[in-house]
Order: structure tokens, then C-alpha cells, then sequence
């Protein structure tokens, strides 16, 4: 519990700087749906309406945050061998994923 505990609250602040950075854009990158597990450890407070809606918290994250920042953009796909060229022209990849493996071929890959 507490280990989860950490790992929320690192994110949070990952996220804060994130938002604050000069970055042009900041891709999110998932596929999964915005539920009422995901609200509560979410910035804010969902509403109903936005919960019933079950669009990808990718999308539900990029109306949140464009709220205070410009170039916020929703990719509603996973990272993986498929998609890793979508990072390859990036210049800075935060990586903050609990999945070792798909961790490690991001890694991997965007050395290459």
C-alpha cells in the first residue's frame, strides 16, 4: 500500500512539472478507459457525465490538462513494437509505466 502510495504521488509530481515544462507538446499514450477506479486517483473530480462516458483516460487527461496548458496531445494507443515509432522523433521521452517489459523495449528501442 505504501509503495502505491509513493508511486501515486511521484506521478503527480511528474505530472506538475510536465504541465509547467516549455515542452511543446506532451503526447499521453494508453488505450484505457476512464473508469471510476482511474477518477479516483485522478486530479480533480470527475463528474458523473465524464465517467459514463468511458472515453480513454488519455482523452479525458488531454481536456483536463489543456485546461492550463497549450499542446497537450491524446494518443489513444499502448506503446509497443507497433507503435514505437510515434516516440522516435521525440527529442525528451518521460517514461511512466508500471509494465518492466514494455518499459525495457521503449528503452531499447528509442537507443537504437
Amino acid at each position: 500500500m505504501y509503495r502505491r502510495k509513493w508511486k501515486q504521488i511521484a506521478l503527480k509530481q511528474a505530472e506538475e512539472e510536465l504541465l509547467q515544462s516549455t515542452r511543446l507538446e506532451i503526447h499521453l499514450f494508453d488505450k484505457v478507459a476512464f473508469l471510476s477506479h482511474n477518477a479516483v486517483r485522478a486530479p480533480g473530480a470527475a463528474s458523473l457525465d465524464e465517467l459514463r462516458a468511458q472515453q480513454k483516460k488519455v482523452h479525458y487527461f488531454q481536456k483536463l490538462y489543456s485546461q492550463m496548458r497549450h499542446g497537450i496531445i491524446a494518443q489513444g494507443v499502448v506503446v509497443n513494437a507497433d507503435t514505437i515509432h510515434l516516440l522516435r522523433e521525440m527529442k525528451f521521452v518521460f517514461i511512466c509505466i508500471d509494465y518492466p517489459l514494455a518499459k525495457k523495449l521503449i528503452i531499447e528501442r528509442l537507443e537504437e
